[in-house]
């Protein structure tokens, strides 16, 4: 009998995960095939050389930009038939991610020398989607419809694949990462596109398997989640910088599988919840580590990955290398490290 309840039990999720995973791979498509493809330069396009990488600005602005809608999102369809649909566990969870913020703040302190401003933009982030999420109950609330129907959804994914196949083909070099459109996928976009997809759905459907093991406690099994993309993304980058090279497969990894794995918009929707229920310990408990964990990932990311100073160039670009190990945009971070604002 046991083992009959557990038969049927899996087939039930089994299209669930399916659902979790088309909907991430559509958003992997949209986000870093035919996002980047529309903006971005496409004049090398016909070589393998890659587009010009958008400035770190751009890109922060975009992390905070897809989290906000996400957490809206996300108070809006309230999950309502994500089984069916797959919209919250996997499109949001590839929308949103928790190590963008950190490293986005890691760049903003590189860039400007100020831990305050880092910071700021990881809290304001937060609150600011809080209040989204809230917007998007009252507005669920207040509407008589479904905010998503699970045929219409599927058919929307497929049609957003379809095209960001098409596109790959036609353009075999078009960008499949919109921050680091410069790292050329192996042999083809479509190559690219294969890798980041399956990563995305991978990441997503581990993610809610983590958190169905955690029926009454998703709230803190979210923080796993989100704590172990934090570290897979902070190992994947000492590992580029012990190398000198940022890999695509490590792009990937950090941006398809460990934002899929961090779901942003999830957990400021428990975090909501818990405030609503007033579990007011609870609610500012995880709001707080996830902030200090964005604060750490910040810290670590421009002084650990930058630990071996000997072998890096100064007045380059970055913590994300990618030919040679580079400084965040125009900052030497030997020359400029006492000048960090504490």
């Amino acid at each position: 009998m046991n083992d009959s309840n557990q038969i049927e039990k899996e087939k039930d999720r089994s299209p669930g995960y399916l659902n979790i995973s088309l909907s991430a791979v559509a958003a992997e498509c949209a986000m870093n095939c035919l996002l980047p493809f529309i903006v971005l330069n496409t004049e090398k396009y016909a070589t393998r050389t890659g587009a010009q990488p958008p400035s770190k600005y751009i890109v922060a602005a975009s992390v905070l930009g897809f989290n906000f809608i996400g957490s809206y999102l996300q108070g809006r369809s309230k999950r309502e038939n994500d089984r069916l649909t797959g919209f919250s566990n996997g499109f949001l969870s590839v929308l949103t991610s928790f190590p963008d913020v950190g490293e986005s703040a890691s760049d903003i302190v590189g860039t400007t020398s100020s831990y305050h401003l880092g910071g700021f933009y990881c809290f304001a982030g937060m609150i600011v989607s809080a209040l989204l999420y809230a917007r998007g109950c009252l507005d669920s609330q207040l509407s008589t419809e479904n905010f998503i129907n699970p045929t219409r959804w599927k058919t929307n994914c497929t049609f957003v694949i379809i095209i960001s196949i098409v596109v790959c083909s036609v353009f075999p070099s078009v960008p499949t990462d919109f921050s680091r459109p410069d790292i050329v996928p192996p042999i083809s976009s479509i190559v690219g596109l294969i890798i980041a997809t399956g990563m995305s759905a991978t990441g997503a459907v581990m993610g809610t398997i983590v958190v169905e093991q955690c029926p009454q406690h998703d709230l803190w099994a979210r923080l796993i989640n989100n704590l172990a993309s934090c570290v897979f993304v902070l190992w994947t980058r000492i590992r580029a910088t012990q190398s000198g090279h940022l890999s695509f497969l490590m792009l990937k990894f950090m941006t398809a599988y460990c934002g899929a794995l961090s779901n942003y918009s999830g957990t400021i929707g428990d975090i909501m919840e818990e405030y609503r229920k007033q579990n007011l310990r609870s609610a500012v408990s995880n709001f707080s580590i996830h902030f200090v964990m964005c604060i750490a990932l910040m810290i670590l990311a421009l002084h650990l990955v930058a630990s071996d100073e000997a072998e890096i160039p100064l007045g380059e670009s970055i913590i994300i290398p990618a030919d040679k190990v580079q400084y965040l945009d125009d900052f030497s971070y030997k020359s400029h490290r006492h000048q960090l604002v504490l």
